[in-house]
């Protein structure tokens, strides 16, 4: 590990001394970003916003998670996890320095002292006022039905069932990858190798920004498309045109790879582990279920499957010792109740429980499904 050298002076005023602090923190802070750029932006975003590979590292989620912990366990956590695989060239001090940089986009006073690996100071203690009172007064991001629109004024709306998911029409793409089968192959043949030269674009649609991997939907002639933020939208598949857009929030860059559909629902997962049922026809939302606790770090990237009325999910947000373990569960596509819920992480006394070699329960995470 590389020391930190901390040159001593005669002495000086408090007032002398607090400008000392702030340039060795503000320092860090600095070798700090060029080396988050370097080893973690990639995975957690330039700006600390997250990934689909990496959680994001600031704004109120950030500090509602570690507000209340301290710049020496930040620091523990990041050294032994991050980055994936690991990283030799990383010394005890670049890691301080990323830790610096983390601390300083999320506000903490420059005034603090330079950042040791023992610094045991309650993050949320040193977030800076101007910058807690800044994101109180940012906008509040829409909510629920944005575009209001209903799909029958352009197509009949026929509810899909049990039977059309099992046996889709050549027409649609009702569920990831089309059918339970995971095909992810179109019967129609209109298009072929003799002729896939001649396509022409026919319309372009911008999504809104932020991370990006969708599975879009088409069911009777309308797409219906999971956009970064937890939104949703439908659009006529000839013409591209906007029915109708639902905001589920939290508003954020955060994707989501897949919906699902069953009957007249479009359901969605949210990145703060939430499940919603939207009105397939008008995007309007007709129930909610909290999945688990985003406090705690749950959350989704991918969305459900829907099997004889019952909805299917997963859970990410499980490489952490906590006391709670991940599960998958299902829910009543109806009015989305709670059926069942099967733990993915097997407990002492339960079965499977001894193929962990007598490990805590504690340390006993993963098993995310996504």
């Amino acid at each position: 590990s590389t020391a930190i050298e901390v040159a001593t002076t005669p002495p000086v005023s408090a007032e002398t001394n607090a400008v000392t602090m702030a340039v060795s923190f503000d320092t860090q802070a600095d070798s700090g970003a060029d080396l988050y750029e370097l080893n973690c932006a990639v995975c957690h975003g330039g700006n600390l916003e997250g990934t689909t590979l990496g959680p994001l590292l600031s704004g109120s989620s950030f500090i509602q998670r570690w507000g209340g912990q301290t710049p020496a366990l930040l620091l523990g956590n990041i050294r032994a996890n991050m980055p994936p695989g690991g990283n030799e060239s990383l010394t005890e001090g670049n890691y301080i320095d990323i830790v610096a940089h983390i601390l300083s986009v999320n506000g903490v006073d420059s005034v603090v002292a330079a950042l040791t690996a023992e610094t045991d100071f309650e993050i949320s203690d040193n977030i800076s006022q101007v910058v807690a009172r800044r994101e109180r007064a940012e906008p509040p991001a829409p909510e629920g039905l944005t575009v209001a629109g209903n799909t029958e004024d352009f197509v009949p709306f026929v509810p899909l069932s049990d039977a059309m998911l099992r046996d889709p029409s050549p027409n649609d793409w009702p569920m990831h990858r089309r059918n339970y089968y995971a095909h992810s192959y179109s019967p129609l043949d209109q298009i072929d190798k003799g002729n896939v030269g001649n396509l022409t674009l026919e319309w372009v649609w911008n999504m809104h920004e932020g991370d990006s991997e969708p599975a879009p939907l088409v069911y009777n002639g309308i797409v219906y498309l999971i956009n970064p933020g937890n939104v949703i939208q439908a659009l006529d598949g000839k013409t591209g045109e906007l029915i109708w857009e639902h905001w589920s929030g939290p508003a954020n860059r955060q994707d989501m790879r897949n919906i699902a559909m069953y009957e007249d629902k479009i359901i969605q997962a949210t990145t703060d582990a939430r499940l919603v049922a939207l009105d397939a026809r008008t995007g309007e939302q007709v129930w909610e279920a909290i999945v688990a606790d985003n406090s705690k770090g749950f959350s989704n990237s991918s969305g459900p499957i829907v099997a004889d009325g019952k909805v299917i999910l997963g859970l990410a947000g499980c490489a952490r010792y906590i006391p709670e373990d991940c599960y998958i569960s299902a829910y009543d596509a109806d009015d989305g109740e709670l059926l069942w819920q099967f733990e993915t992480i097997a407990e002492m006394g339960e079965p499977g429980g001894d193929t962990w070699g007598g490990l805590d329960n504690i340390f006993r995470a993963g098993g995310e499904t996504w």
